[in-house]
């Protein structure tokens, strides 16, 4: 059947073959539909379970299973025409790097709180006096899923198949801006963001993608992007209470001079704080020498 010309010009480049937009929309339908089958697969334990959390990782792995077999489906049929190769990176050791990635962000976050408290914008009050430590390792715990799912769903949708795919030099620049704008129109359902959040998101985005093709891995961003949630939640506490457990972290965050919440960000992220974006441009500086 022949393709309408204006439905071609949509979907086709001036080669005849698919444009990078059409190959990306196609990736990301397909892993959606796949993700729904997961659902249905795992119909029978979300509805028996009472669990709030139980569901939620029902629903988290069935997305991220799905993006999984989509970014796997997707390199197997763009792996005749280009030197992608199929692999998760265990026999080489590349997902080492997935522990340098959560360290380096880890650390960043840790820097961020450091200077907040050092200047008198933050208190950070530990938790292991307030309730048994038994509970808050079993709610950090809990939180490493939580965090982890949604965290490798977001890298195999933006910073895996769809930033590799066929990549060059000259439309490097053009994809990493394309996705890291996505990757922060996406994050409009979390709780209490404001314009520097969907700035930070932004350059976040473009951090973790330069990560990415600095290390040659989606194992790095994915480490990255990691320990820049986990951190966050699970050892300092913030957006615990949207994800169900709160007060079981480490340390409890609280913010005694509001007026401060754009430099050094709130309760509900450090993303709402200029000081984070000064550091996230930083690294994304240091990316850009590695690549270089």
């Amino acid at each position: 059947m022949k393709i309408p010309g204006f439905i071609s010009k949509l979907l086709l480049d001036a080669e005849g073959k698919f444009r990078y937009e059409t190959i990306l929309v196609a990736f990301w339908l397909g892993s959606i539909l796949l993700s729904m089958v997961f659902v249905l697969l795992f119909a029978v334990i979300f509805f028996m379970s009472d669990s709030v959390i139980m569901k939620k990782l029902v629903i988290f792995q069935s997305i991220l299973l799905g993006f999984l077999s989509g970014t796997f489906a997707a390199w197997y049929f763009f792996s005749k025409s280009t030197e992608l190769n199929i692999s998760l990176g265990l026999t080489d050791w590349k997902w080492l790097k997935f522990v340098k990635g959560f360290f380096i962000s880890g650390l960043a976050v840790v820097l961020l709180f450091s200077i907040g408290w050092g200047l008198g914008w933050v208190e950070i009050i530990p938790q292991w006096n307030m309730m048994p430590l038994g509970l808050i390792i079993q709610g950090t715990g809990i939180l490493i899923f939580l965090t982890l799912m949604p965290t490798l769903t977001e890298e195999l949708m933006f910073r895996g198949f769809p930033l590799q795919i066929n990549l060059t030099k000259k439309d490097r620049l053009y994809r990493i801006v394309l996705l890291s704008g996505i990757f922060s129109l996406l994050h409009f359902t979390v709780s209490g963001v404001t314009p520097l959040s969907f700035l930070s998101f932004f350059l976040l985005g473009i951090w973790f993608s330069l990560g990415n093709l600095a290390e040659g891995t989606v194992w790095y961003s994915s480490g990255l992007h990691f320990g820049w949630n986990y951190v966050q939640t699970a050892v300092f506490g913030l957006s615990a209470k949207e994800m169900g457990i709160p007060g079981q972290s480490f340390f409890s965050v609280s913010y005694p001079q509001e007026s401060t919440y754009w430099v050094i960000g709130d309760s509900h992220g450090l993303e709402n704080g200029v000081i984070t974006i000064a550091l996230i441009v930083l690294f994304i500086l240091m990316e850009k020498y590695r690549n270089s």
